[in-house]
Formats: structure tokens, C-alpha cells, sequence
């Protein structure tokens, strides 16, 4: 992003803060979420005052020491960028920057984990890719679950139900249940087998 940008970038913020807004889990405690601005003549006093605007409109002030609005000089800026496989350019006679709008999902190892490419997503798509960087670190058992039988589509951009795993655990349910429909009947006729030989 970039923090004096006079459209996208503010809409993916807004996007992204109005779903941390609804999850259960907190920037800051359970992950960390990084803007880095791509015009290198904002500093610190352009990124603090948004910082401070994006804090408040999320509620929750413990999370400024895991929420980071960076600035950099070019040289930083371009390497992150190309690290990053992001793509932009300065438009002198519109005076903005073209860039697309993504966000990267980054594991705690520092490997990109996903891309997700728009302003605004589907609530389950950020927290499936969040649980999935994080390899299990946050969420309950049912978010582990739910991971288990969702897959990454990078053609619709979202997580949709893999067919394999959810067969998977129809298998393992099955299972169970027979288990505990025939292990009764199992039980109960060795019982009349043994008394029979006495």
C-alpha cells in the first residue's frame, strides 16, 4: 500500500481491518499484520497518524504492538517488493502508483504462504489461510477440522471443500459408528458363547 493513496489501498485496509473486526482472534496476540508503504517519500509522520486511525476503527488498542505501518527508503522498498513478487509503478501524469491489491499471508518461518489477490475477502478465506501459515498454532480443534477438509482453489481465489479428505473422514465416521453399533451385539454374544461351554 501507500498511505497517501487516494483510493485502493485505503478500501483494502478498510476491507481487511472490517474482518479482523469480526474474528475472535487478535492482531497482535495471534498474529501480525504488516503495511508497508511503496512511496518512499512517506515516513514516520504519515504512517503514525494512519496507524493510529486503523487501530481506532478496529477497537482494540493492545493491538498497535502487533499491527506495523513501515516505511522504507527505495532501496529497501524495491527488494521487499521483488521479494514479495509485487508490482508497481509510478504514474507521472495521474501522480499515483499502479499496483495491484493483495494480501500475503506469511508463515512465522517467513515463507509466503498465500496470496490473496482483491480488496475485500470472504471471511473464511482469511482465517483458513491464517490457520494454514500458522501451521495449527492458532485456532481450536474445530478450525484444525475445518483446514482438514478445505483446499486452497487459486482459480476462484478461496478455500472450497476437498472431496478426498471429507470422504476421508465419512470413513472414519462410519467407522465409529459401526463400531459402536456392532461391539454391543459383539460383546453380548461372547458372553452367551462363553456360558454355553460352562
Amino acid at each position: 500500500v501507500y498511505y497517501k493513496c487516494p483510493g485502493l489501498c485505503n478500501y483494502h485496509l478498510n476491507g481487511v481491518t472490517e474482518f479482523f473486526k469480526k474474528m475472535q482472534w487478535k492482531a497482535g496476540d495471534d498474529f501480525e499484520v504488516i503495511a508497508e508503504s511503496i512511496d518512499t517519500s512517506e515516513d514516520h509522520t504519515v504512517a503514525a497518524p494512519k496507524k493510529q486511525n486503523y487501530i481506532s476503527e478496529y477497537g482494540r488498542s493492545e493491538a498497535a504492538q502487533g499491527w506495523h505501518f513501515l516505511t522504507g527508503n527505495q532501496e529497501n522498498v524495491q527488494k521487499l517488493a521483488d521479494q514479495l513478487g509485487f508490482k508497481y509503478r509510478w504514474i507521472e501524469e495521474e501522480q499515483q502508483f499502479s499496483h495491484a491489491s493483495a494480501a500475503m499471508i506469511i508463515t512465522p518461518g517467513g515463507q509466503i504462504s498465500r496470496y490473496l489477490q482483491g480488496i475485500e475477502f470472504l471471511p473464511s478465506t482469511l482465517k483458513l489461510a491464517l490457520l494454514e501459515a500458522s501451521d495449527g498454532k492458532i485456532g481450536s480443534i474445530v478450525d484444525q477440522v475445518l483446514m482438514f477438509c478445505f483446499q486452497f482453489d487459486p482459480k476462484k481465489s478461496k478455500y472450497t471443500i476437498y472431496a478426498w479428505n471429507l470422504m476421508r473422514i465419512g470413513g472414519v465416521v462410519i467407522l465409529v459408528l459401526l463400531a459402536v453399533f456392532l461391539l454391543p451385539l459383539w460383546l453380548r454374544e461372547r458372553r452367551r458363547a462363553s456360558g454355553v461351554k460352562e
